[in-house]
Formats: C-alpha cells, structure tokens, sequence
C-alpha cells in the first residue's frame, strides 16, 4: 500500500502543478510535508528515510526551481536549518535506545571491532578501483576510500528498523551503533586531513610555478 501510494502521488503532484501551478512553500510547509511523509513511511513498514526521500522528491515536483535561483538558495538554507535540528535529535533517540548493559559485554565489542576491519578492509578494496587515468584526471584515491568509510545516518535507520522489527539483539544493536560512531569520525577526521594535505600541496606547486 505503501509504495502503491509513493508511485501515485508522482502524476497526481504534475496535476496539481498543471492546474494549480507550482507551490512556493515556507518553512512550515516544508516541515509539515518532510515529517508527514516520514511518518507515512513508518506507518507503511517502511523506514523513516525513505518516507522523507518520498518527500523530497515531491518537493522537487510541486515547487520546481531553478538552481542558482533566490527561491533555491532560500530552500537550501531551511533545509540545511532542519537538518541542523533534527539530525542531533535523531542520533539522540538512538543513544537512548543503546542498553547500557551490553556496552559490558565482550560479544558487543568484538563484533563491533570485527565490523570496524572488515569496512575499512572493504573500503581499501575500492582504492583499486582508481585507475592511473583517473589519477591523471585529479582523481585521489585516498579520498576515495576516506570518503567511502563512514557509515553515518542511513547505518543508523537500519539498525534501529531492525532491533524495532526483533531482528536483531540487543548487543547486536550497540555493536552496530559503535560501528557506525567509529567509522564516522575516524572517515571524516581522515578525510579532513587529506583534503588539507591536497589543499598544500596544491599551494605549494601554485608558488613553485609563481616563481
């Protein structure tokens, strides 16, 4: 019913733009339409995410903008205020789901260190992915898989759709939970740091060919 309802609404948003013209929408009515389609996505046995994808999408069809326009701009800048907002809340009901029971046991903490190695392990796998023409293109490698490690929001989705549905345990839930933490802030400080170091040197050969 669910996706019957997603697959609907697509001709049905084209009509009323067609008849009615296309929306300018304010801050509220982003909220309104984000959160709704959130919880039309829980309600359906989907995930949030996907039910906010759906409404994003929708967005696009019923208040089309041009990009670079005033209207996009001002669209950005409530969507990057809600994110703002609502992504810390998020990350904080799912701490709140964690038992503080399971962060004693060694089960949670081996197989969050196994999980760890093998993203990592696997993101490494990428790099052979990036050719000698891809280098020569500008291409950095490192930032590839740098880039590839974190897990971040959609890790967490997962694993809070999964404990909620008993498919997992509840070690299992903190185990996924520390992975997705770790993998986090350890991508994105590795990230930051090759970027800066890509940012020198791309200094340095500016001032050698200055001089």
């Amino acid at each position: 019913m669910g996706v019957l309802m997603a697959a609907a609404s697509f001709p049905l948003a084209g009509w009323w733009v067609r008849r009615h013209g296309a929306l300018e929408p304010g801050r509220l009515e982003v909220m309104l339409l984000l959160i709704g389609c959130s919880w039309l996505g829980e309600f359906f046995g989907l995930t949030s995410l996907l039910g906010t994808l759906l409404g994003g999408t929708l967005f696009t069809r019923l208040a089309p903008m041009e990009e670079g326009s005033l209207k996009g701009q001002e669209l950005l800048r409530v969507l990057g205020l809600l994110s703002e907002v609502f992504l810390p809340l998020y990350s904080l009901s799912v701490g709140m789901r964690i038992d503080a029971g399971t962060l004693l046991q060694s089960t949670a903490w081996s197989m969050a260190s196994l999980l760890i190695v093998l993203g990592i392990a696997c993101n490494l796998i990428c790099a052979l992915g990036i050719g000698r023409g891809d280098r020569a293109a500008g291409v950095d490698r490192w930032v590839v898989v740098f880039g590839l490690i974190p897990r971040g929001l959609p890790g967490l989705v997962f694993a809070s759709t999964a404990l909620g549905a008993g498919v997992i345990r509840k070690a299992q839930f903190s185990s996924l939970v520390l992975t997705v933490a770790v993998t986090t802030v350890l991508g994105l400080l590795l990230l930051a740091r090759r970027l800066r170091w890509l940012e020198m040197q791309a200094d340095a050969t500016r001032m050698a060919t200055v001089r």
